[in-house]
């Protein structure tokens, strides 16, 4: 079975090199290690609340009444809709079956898309058709994704040198604190 990466944020020879392996893809631990990378960047995910790649939506409805799909959300002041990650691109913004114009009927701020009025209070009112998330992967991403990914893979060691000046390897199974502060501070409230 080979395990393929999808969305990730580091790649097996990024992973490959961070552990001091050479890289290669017939690493007998190749699918072992793309699963690390697959289930770090959806910890990631998670625990920010938000993702890290372009994600394309097409005819995504959003209205008042709750969240869509992919966790659109109009604000409870009616007058913007939030993002789980930045806007990148619209294809094309409806309401109630009107073609809205970027600049002129709504404005994009980052993760949220705002107007001078309200949006519509009708059910499925509101078409999204773009691209949310990131062209490419963020260089911070990247980080917490190879670490994490190491510390899962159990192959992330270090050396311990004891007071007998005897050399140790040690494996670290943790994700440092570090990151998952990081995690925490990037999280995303909708």
């Amino acid at each position: 079975m080979t395990v393929n990466v999808t969305n990730g944020y580091c790649t097996l020879s990024e992973l490959q090199s961070k552990l001091g392996r050479t890289v290669t893809n017939s690493d007998p631990n190749a699918d072992a290690l793309n699963t690390c990378i697959n289930n770090a960047s959806r910890f990631i995910d998670e625990q920010t609340g938000s993702f890290f790649y372009d994600k394309t939506l097409t005819a995504e409805v959003v209205d008042i009444f709750g969240m869509s799909t992919n966790q659109l959300v109009v604000s409870e002041d009616q007058t913007t809709i939030r993002f789980p990650a930045p806007v990148i691109s619209i294809s094309s913004l409806s309401e109630d079956g009107t073609t809205l114009t970027e600049n002129e009927d709504f404005y994009i701020y980052g993760s949220e898309i705002q107007r001078d009025g309200y949006w519509s209070s009708n059910r499925r009112a509101i078409q999204f058709t773009g691209h949310i998330g990131y062209s490419s992967t963020p260089s911070r991403a990247q980080m917490w994704c190879l670490s994490i990914a190491a510390a899962l893979s159990g192959l992330d060691a270090s050396a311990f040198t004891d007071e007998d000046g005897s050399t140790m390897e040690v494996v670290r199974r943790n994700t440092p604190k570090w990151i998952l502060d990081q995690l925490r501070m990037e999280r995303r409230l909708i």
